[in-house]
């Protein structure tokens, strides 16, 4: 349907007449995983070669990146790679309600494929593109989507072009990129000329470092603490860093769950619980074939936070519990949670003051995590470090743990009682039920007189996010 040049980067689309020039895109960046036009591998026991690329940008300044290939047997599949994690989808037919209609946290039932939970509700634009690609990717054209998970681990996402109703659905796995088996890199790579000479900080004048994510949105001096563009060095707000004393210096690389990770990101949060502030610090890490994780720091304890699919979290009874992985975890606490200071580099653009609403549950040591914005739900799963392995990972001391956990029969008794709880609001309205027929049938026997009986029942229980 198009095809861009390799030349001179203007996207050519195929009409039913001639060909039209539809404008020109930006050359596309590539980082160590990225793959490019002609590449090829095996994925499933299946040989694929890679046709096109189209980098999307998020409203929020992230971006990820989708690769048309072509499977041996199957046809056109697409490959994408967002926030460090791969996907292989193939678009189906099935119903899907309209866009406008879904939001984050409510259940897609997709027939056949099963059902599926809505991560996130937005929209991405065409960024830049190359090679072959089966549509029209006009420079600037705006995509509407549905991200969606299942329990199985299972993808989909519902998609429209803004200004068009008809709507297309994919549906596909979670993957990495060692299991797409790349075994021919021969796709050109453009090379892009780097300046030498040193960056320096748009508020201080400060030199700054060189990035470690490719795909930086937001850059804080080390200096000054100025927040700044990462393409344009802009900067975007001020902030006090004179008490910034991160334990773990920005940079230091470490190895954690067999991971190797780099630290390029820090942020202090707090929230107010029962009138009373709380805060943490949380590092972000970064590995180039793993993605994102977090490393949280709460109350002197240290865990590792990884993202969790929200089609694999039971909110049959939030907000007092939710159940992941078999296992129950209960309410420990909830409320708006807020940046307040931030150093480093971001994968999306950070603020000072950004607010979202915040469940932790617990298991044991155990955390379970809910964020929500407008648009977004986001899960994520923590386990305690100890001291002697961040001590190992980064070489610092890190304070001892001090903080109550629940035991794991205490939240299995709460999810039991949960259960119990749901069972009683099906039951007692239909023993009221039986009752009043009883009054009513008891009051027209024979010739008794007849007295009026009044029935009062009433239902209630705890109600599941997103309508489960």
């Amino acid at each position: 349907m198009s095809l861009v040049c390799p030349h001179c980067q203007h996207v050519v689309v195929r009409s039913d007449r001639d060909l039209v020039s539809v404008g020109r895109v930006a050359e596309v960046v590539f980082n160590d995983t990225a793959l490019a036009h002609g590449d090829a591998g095996v994925f499933q026991g299946k040989s694929f070669t890679v046709h096109g690329r189209v980098v999307m940008q998020h409203p929020q300044g992230g971006t990820w990146e989708e690769y048309y290939a072509i499977f041996e047997g199957q046809g056109a599949t697409w490959i994408e790679e967002a926030m460090g994690r791969w996907y292989v989808v193939q678009q189906v037919a099935a119903f899907a309600p309209p866009l406008d209609t879904l939001a984050p946290g409510v259940q897609v039932d997709l027939g056949e494929f099963g059902a599926f939970i809505v991560d996130e509700v937005s929209e991405g634009t065409f960024l830049s593109a190359e090679g072959e690609l089966p549509f029209s990717a006009a420079p600037g054209t705006v995509r509407r989507f549905a991200d969606l998970s299942a329990a199985d681990g299972t993808r989909a996402s519902i998609q429209e072009v803004a200004g068009s109703s008809e709507l297309s659905v994919f549906v596909g796995v979670v993957t990495t990129f060692d299991a797409l088996g790349v075994h021919r890199r021969s796709g050109e790579r453009a090379e892009h000329a780097v300046a030498t000479g040193e960056v320096k900080c748009g508020n201080c004048g400060g030199p700054l470092p060189a990035r470690k994510d490719p795909k930086c949105e937001r850059f804080v001096c080390p200096y000054c603490g100025a927040i700044a563009d990462a393409a344009t060095l802009d900067v975007i707000a001020r902030q006090d860093v004179s008490r910034a004393r991160p334990a773990i210096a920005l940079g230091k690389e470490g190895t954690l769950d067999a991971t190797r990770f780099t630290v390029i990101g820090y942020v202090t949060r707090t929230t107010t619980i029962e009138g009373e502030p709380f805060g943490w610090e949380e590092y972000l890490l970064y590995n180039a074939d793993r993605g994102y994780a977090w490393l949280i720091v709460d109350e002197g304890v240290w865990r590792l936070g990884v993202p969790v699919p929200g089609g694999q979290v039971d909110t049959t009874h939030y907000p007092d519990a939710v159940r992941y992985d078999g296992k129950s975890y209960r309410l420990r606490n909830s409320g708006p949670a807020e940046v307040m200071l931030v150093l480093g580099e971001f994968y999306w653009r950070v603020a000072i003051g950004e607010k979202v609403l915040a469940h932790d549950f617990e298991h044991g040591s155990e955390i379970v995590s809910r964020e929500a914005s407008d648009t977004e739900v986001s899960w994520t799963f923590s386990h305690v470090v100890s001291p002697d392995i961040i001590r190992e990972a980064f070489g610092v001391s890190p304070p001892p743990a001090s903080a109550y956990m629940p035991s794991e029969a205490e939240t299995e008794s709460l999810w039991g009682s949960l259960m119990t709880t749901s069972r009683l609001v099906l039951v007692i309205p239909l023993v009221l039920f039986f009752l009043f027929m009883w009054a009513v049938l008891s009051s027209s026997d024979g010739d008794s007189t007849s007295t009026s009986g009044r029935g009062t029942g009433g239902s209630g229980g705890f109600g599941g996010f997103g309508g489960k």
